[in-house]
């Protein structure tokens, strides 16, 4: 059901329900965590749930969307795809936010979530949180590349493929850092835009004629 065919009401409901859930995965993890436990916590309804999100798994995957949405409206902030931006200035601005997204407290917890479950039989946190951040990226990334007159400026034309490797260089060291030392990063601006201008710099060097 689409968003916009649903109440005000139901939607706030239901918004409180993804938030207690993300939270309470975080402090319980996906495994250990109950319908029950959501419902006890949320105020809604297993009933609500079921017809909602189906089950556990889609609620995961709700929060993953409305993490996507929220993403999506920081970058419109950035980002005026009308306007004429280099494919540089482009990158810079896409990466400022998604640095930011990326490195905030709350999605490293989500992070460390996903990277410390084992897959269950029924779900596999990081299979589905890899294709939908793939998915989030690549519109994004490809969809502003593959224009006439950036598309015929890089070598490689699998421009997906292109674009991972961008978007994963731009946030290590130093999601790594936290993931694995638990390291408090806290960039400067200076130190931030000098770490994304140089992951531009050897990723526009590498992929254009």
């Amino acid at each position: 059901m689409k968003q916009d065919e649903i109440s005000i009401k139901t939607q706030n409901r239901l918004g409180k329900i993804l938030k207690v859930s993300f939270d309470i995965f975080l402090q319980k993890g996906y495994a250990n965590t109950s319908l029950s436990d959501i419902v006890s916590q949320s105020g809604g309804s297993l009933s609500t749930i079921y017809k909602y999100f189906k089950n556990k798994e889609g609620l995961f995957k709700a929060i993953l969307e409305n993490g996507i949405k929220k993403f999506y409206k920081e970058i419109d902030k950035k980002i005026d795809l009308k306007e004429n931006l280099s494919i540089e200035e482009f990158l810079y601005r896409f990466s400022d936010v998604y640095l930011d997204t990326v490195l905030n407290d709350k999605s490293v917890m989500f992070y460390r979530l996903v990277f410390s479950e084992a897959a269950t039989k029924d779900i596999n946190l990081k299979k589905i949180m890899y294709e939908y951040e793939l998915t989030l990226i690549n519109k994004i990334l490809v969809g502003f590349l593959k224009k006439e007159e950036h598309a015929n400026k890089f070598i490689d034309k699998d421009l997906e493929s292109v674009v991972m490797s961008f978007w994963f260089s731009v946030r290590e060291p130093f999601l790594y850092r936290r993931l694995l030392f638990n390291q408090n990063i806290k960039l400067k601006k200076s130190e931030k835009d000098a770490h994304i201008r140089k992951k531009i710099n050897i990723f526009l060097h590498g992929n254009l004629r």
